[in-house]
């Protein structure tokens, strides 16, 4: 529990947006991040609110750098990678983006991608800038933390499926098995991060596809000897 003491004159962003919205719990855009504080008292002074104390119901950031824990540090890197190319993917496509990603996030992808062409040609094709947020939004989704990037109540297997066979080998070969085994943990951590269950019939056709889709890295590897 995160105690969060604001007034009028020292927080007056998060007092007006606590005190306008009148909803014991409030959503507002804190660095970078949207988060769910509960109201817990309000206080007046001649009818003028002038304090708001109020928590957040996440856990704390020790409990969530333990709870990151579950998988080893290159484990957790390799996810990472995966899940801010995915990002990317969503982030690139005007409809997938609109449909599928929270709009703060998409805000601050906006302001990365700036900074990225301002850097020159270089940056702009790395897109460091916009990685660099992608990987740090990534390690903080908590559960009840409402920062997930993702809006995973939207996400398909269909959409899904169709972005792992877009990821191929630079010479346009299928990658590795254990690199498409490596998106669908990478996506399974997101859901497990965020404490969102993914739903059973994606879960299922998911193992399918991802089944298949190894069978097939093996065929092809006989045939190119």
């Amino acid at each position: 529990m995160h105690l969060i003491f604001c007034t009028k004159y020292g927080h007056e962003p998060l007092y007006e947006k606590i005190l306008h919205s009148r909803q014991q719990k409030t959503e507002f855009h804190l660095e970078n991040q949207n988060i769910v504080f509960t109201v817990k008292l309000i206080m007046t002074i001649n009818g003028e609110a002038l304090s708001i104390i109020a928590y957040n119901d996440g856990p704390t950031a020790t409990v969530h750098l333990i709870m990151n824990q579950i998988v080893a540090p290159t484990t957790r890197n390799n996810y990472n990678n995966y899940n801010i190319s995915f990002l990317l993917w969503l982030y690139d496509d005007d409809g997938l983006r609109e449909e599928l990603l929270i709009d703060w996030f998409v805000e601050g992808m906006h302001e990365k991608k700036r900074m990225d062409d301002d850097g020159g040609v270089h940056k702009a094709a790395k897109r460091m800038k916009q990685r660099a947020y992608c990987l740090e939004i990534i390690q903080k989704i908590e559960q009840n933390g409402n920062n997930c990037p993702i809006i995973l109540s939207k996400l398909t297997f269909e959409l899904f499926s169709h972005y792992v066979t877009t990821k191929r080998n630079n010479d346009g070969a299928l990658m590795s098995p254990s690199s498409y085994g490596g998106l669908r943990a990478a996506l399974m951590d997101i859901y497990r991060a965020a404490g969102y269950k993914m739903d059973e019939e994606f879960r299922r056709k998911l193992a399918q596809f991802m089944g298949g889709i190894k069978r097939q890295v093996v065929q092809e590897q006989i045939k190119n000897g």
